[in-house]
């Protein structure tokens, strides 16, 4: 059997205070985040599941899940943004299982990672400190895998198929129906059985997904709004502009402006 190599990169990660701003409803997440409360409480839901967050304690938020969050007052928070996939381009989550809180309360070698994590990712060592804020970030999230049985685990694993096309064909146009027949299942029993397990139909996910990944690159990296609506395949920048703002109440360039990669 072939054991999947897992890679992981570091995007961001940094310190901030929140407070009643950081409200955030139902969307599909560009990449995964770590947060360690420092201070006062808040609140996230992803997987049908309300987290309270609390000082302490760690908390993670997979890849590509429908998730919301808030602050009811103010929250002191430690946050790495990362991506992970395996070496065949699926992303990391949909084969590992993972809790979302971490059960233990972070302890000083917890804080003291996530702290290294925060002073590497502003060093001009680039190379050799990419090597070890892999390696920290790989021990973070060792505290999330968990040997307990998932729900729904087998037909979940049976979509991996159509989640590796979607992410490797984001630029194409991408028929339901063929997605369908990468499962052995009909149009209908597909759609049905996706919008059970993932809380949105497949058209809606694609969609999700390549905004995501619009945001993604708004953050991560200075593609024009053509170049970035090129990659994911938009008819043209004004298409891309168009989907933005209608999905997020922003246009791309508010958006990297204003949000930017130091939010948590």
């Amino acid at each position: 059997m072939h054991t999947p190599t897992l890679c992981f990169q570091l995007l961001v990660s940094g310190h901030a205070v929140v407070g009643t701003e950081w409200n955030y409803p139902e969307h599909l997440t560009e990449c995964g985040k770590i947060y360690l409360i420092r201070s006062g409480t808040g609140w996230m839901r992803h997987g049908g599941v309300e987290y309270q967050l609390r000082p302490g304690k760690l908390y993670l938020i997979p890849e590509a899940v429908l998730h919301s969050c808030g602050c009811p007052h103010e929250m002191a928070v430690d946050y790495v943004h990362f991506t992970g996939m395996d070496d065949v381009g699926t992303n990391v989550f949909r084969r590992i299982p993972v809790v979302y809180e971490c059960a233990q309360i972070a302890d000083a070698p917890v804080a003291g990672l996530m702290d290294a994590l925060i002073t590497v990712n502003t060093s001009t060592a680039r190379l050799r400190c990419r090597l070890a804020a892999s390696g920290m970030l790989q021990t973070l999230l060792s505290l999330f895998v968990t040997d307990e049985p998932q729900p729904d685990s087998d037909a979940r694993s049976r979509f991996l198929p159509v989640f590796l096309y979607i992410e490797q064909n984001l630029g194409e146009h991408i028929s339901i129906t063929m997605l369908a027949d990468r499962v052995g299942l009909d149009r209908t029993h597909f759609t049905r059985l996706f919008t059970k397990l993932y809380g949105m139909a497949p058209t809606a996910f694609i969609h999700q997904r390549r905004l995501s990944r619009a945001k993604l690159l708004l953050r991560s990296t200075d593609a024009s709004i053509g170049a970035i609506a090129d990659e994911l395949g938009y008819t043209d920048g004004s298409h891309l502009w168009r989907e933005f703002k209608r999905g997020t109440g922003l246009a791309p360039s508010e958006y990297r402006a204003a949000d930017g990669p130091n939010t948590p």
